[in-house]
């Protein structure tokens, strides 16, 4: 259905009209109540009503319904009756009884004989946004329910927001990070470490699905911490150029509380193996390093005599991390 007007001499402007990808209403702004004199096909698709019954009542009374916000419907009056409004998000009813989230926009008359109101269907946009909303909401639980610090990075505006659990973390306000210039000392990445940068560097220009590593920090107060690391460009452009990347910090340090002699280390690696009698020397302050490394080699099919350095599960006080033949 093209679009219809009341009169033949707006045909040409209805070809035009009829062309646009959004609703589009021309109204007659002399009488007292503007009058319908043209809407384009997308807006009697939108609201489901044909071009007469648009016509039989004010359109901000027809396409209210139950559930619409009585103070944006007056903002909508004003819109359908010449003035000039910012855009508003309007729960609009159509024909069949159905609820349509609609974009309305109005040019305004100002002065002259004849003002446009568009009509843009938003329903998907509010359906991708609401997701979007429950999702953060779902993040934001997440991230405090583990304590974890987070920080969120605006690249294009080159802007970074972290949350409140950096003080726990590293004993650092987030507002001293902000101060910092160099951007691996904003996001908390290791210097000296250039395989760390390179595959942080990696992710950002889209060779990989995320970042993730582990790391040692030191905090504010100069205690050495071991931290895991996963971040993730959330967003980019058509170009593939990210806009929008979010990064956690976890702390992985174990305990490092003193153990008394001969008791029991609580440590990751002295629970994983603590049902295992015949290698309890791992879970123990037991002095017998030869005994823990000849366990930790059965256990973990290494050749090497020496510790792991990385490897958390056996970095406690009473598990040295490199021990000498």
């Amino acid at each position: 259905m093209g679009a219809r007007a009341s009169t033949e001499s707006f045909f040409d402007a209805g070809v035009v009209l009829d062309a646009l990808p959004h609703g589009v209403a021309l109204f007659d702004s002399h009488a007292l109540t503007p009058r319908l004199l043209q809407a384009n096909a997308e807006f009697l698709d939108i609201t489901g009503y044909a071009f007469d019954e648009l016509r039989s009542k004010p359109l901000w009374t027809l396409l209210a319904g139950p559930e619409s916000d009585q103070i944006v419907q007056q903002q909508a009056r004003a819109a359908f009756s010449g003035s000039p409004v910012p855009p508003i998000e309007w729960l609009i009813y159509r024909k069949d009884g159905s609820p349509l989230w609609v974009r309305v926009t109005a040019k305004g008359a100002h002065g002259r004989d004849t003002f446009l109101v568009t009509l843009e269907d938003i329903s998907q946009y509010k359906q991708v946004r609401e997701s979007l909303r429950a999702s953060e909401g779902r993040l934001e639980v997440a991230i405090a329910a583990n304590r974890l610090a987070m920080w969120d990075w605006n690249i294009p505006r080159d802007e970074i927001y972290y949350n409140e659990h950096w003080q726990a973390a590293l004993d650092i306000d987030p507002k001293d990070l902000l101060a910092r210039e160099e951007l691996h000392e904003r996001l908390l990445l290791p210097a000296d470490r250039p395989e760390v940068l390179q595959r942080f560097e990696d992710h950002y220009h889209g060779h990989t699905a995320s970042f993730s590593s582990e790391y040692p920090l030191t905090t504010a107060r100069g205690v050495r911490k071991w931290f895991e690391a996963y971040a993730k460009v959330v967003r980019r452009d058509q170009e593939g150029r990210p806009l929008r990347m979010i990064g956690v910090l976890s702390d992985v340090s174990i305990d490092a509380k003193p153990c008394r002699k001969s008791r029991p280390c609580r440590s990751a690696g002295s629970e994983r193996y603590a049902a295992r009698p015949t290698d309890s020397t791992i879970g123990t302050c037991s002095p017998d390093t030869y005994g823990m490394r000849r366990a930790f080699a059965r256990l973990s099919g290494a050749t090497s005599m020496i510790f792991p350095i990385r490897s958390r599960r056996f970095r406690t006080p009473c598990i040295p991390t490199t021990v000498r033949s």
